[in-house]
């Protein structure tokens, strides 16, 4: 495990001595469960945690099984977990989410493209990535990178369909052992799209769908995430950091465990259990009956 740097201890006006916890930290091989245990803590609560943990894990295979059962209209093919539409509906249909916070950001870097994924999920996550863990954070933008582009190629199709509403997201679920108290919240993070939609729907309403897709892919250019499947940016004083500004939405939820799942962790036939199968239809249906268009 990675070890989170610690800080000095601080004091109130009463004398009150504060002293931040050391974390051990580790993240899943896709980047998408990050687990993080105070030091010193019993067995007995790491056994607890990791029970926890195990109920996350179940929960993110049914999601990511379920999204993938769903087809996207504008790709025609199966959606994927950096979807930000089926992300959100998963999130608001499963009951297993509570709204904390929805903050925006400004994202400015001067770095190149490779180092700038690892610094934009830095800022998500609001941690300082460990060297073996940056891989995992250039893989995820990756990943979010080819979501944004497949929907760029499917909105340049004869129907245009959704418009820019969609895009690409992220979500990380953090499991953490707080003092033996195990707490996890989900980050799902987006780019908010850029200024231009008010004109894409005006060409649409006017049946300039030729323009609407003009303007459709200006936005996405504009975008942090095509930006890294184009050139630097040319740099006519190579003495000065060119910086580069976006901006994203991080929306912040607690994530209450499936306890009913409890019976089936560590049980390697899980796969295969009929609550299992049946929790995923039923999320399926859910997805499905909030993303495919309605029949006329």
């Amino acid at each position: 495990m990675s070890e989170a740097p610690n800080q000095e201890a601080k004091s109130t006006n009463q004398g009150v001595h504060y002293i931040p916890m050391v974390q051990e930290y580790t993240f899943s091989q896709t980047g998408n469960i990050f687990i993080s245990i105070s030091k010193g803590t019993t067995d007995a609560a790491r056994s607890e945690f990791a029970r926890v943990c195990s109920e996350v894990a179940v929960f993110f295979a049914s999601m990511t099984k379920a999204i993938h059962s769903v087809t996207n209209p504008n790709t025609g093919k199966p959606y994927t977990l950096y979807n930000y539409n089926a992300l959100r509906k998963v999130i608001n249909s499963s009951g297993m989410f509570v709204p904390l916070q929805e903050q925006d950001f400004t994202f400015t870097s001067t770095e190149n493209s490779q180092d700038l994924a690892a610094e934009l999920m830095q800022s998500i996550l609001d941690i300082e990535l460990a060297p073996q863990d940056l891989p995992k954070a250039t893989a995820t933008v990756q990943a979010m990178v080819q979501e944004e582009k497949s929907e760029l190629q499917a909105l340049g199709a004869k129907d245009l369909k959704t418009g820019t509403s969609t895009r690409s997201a992220n979500i990380v679920f953090k499991c953490e052992c707080l003092l033996g108290y195990p707490m996890v919240t989900v980050i799902l993070a987006r780019f908010r799209p850029q200024e231009g939609e008010e004109e894409v729907e005006e060409a649409k309403e006017g049946g300039l769908a030729e323009t609407a897709e003009k303007v459709i892919r200006r936005i996405l250019k504009q975008s942090l995430l095509m930006s890294l499947l184009l050139p630097e940016p040319k740099n006519d004083a190579p003495d000065k950091q060119q910086e580069r500004t976006w901006e994203f939405t991080k929306e912040t939820f607690l994530f209450v465990t499936p306890k009913y799942f409890k019976e089936y962790v560590g049980d390697l036939n899980l796969a295969q259990s009929s609550q299992y199968q049946q929790y995923i239809t039923s999320l399926t249906r859910r997805i499905k009956a909030e993303l495919e268009p309605e029949e006329s």
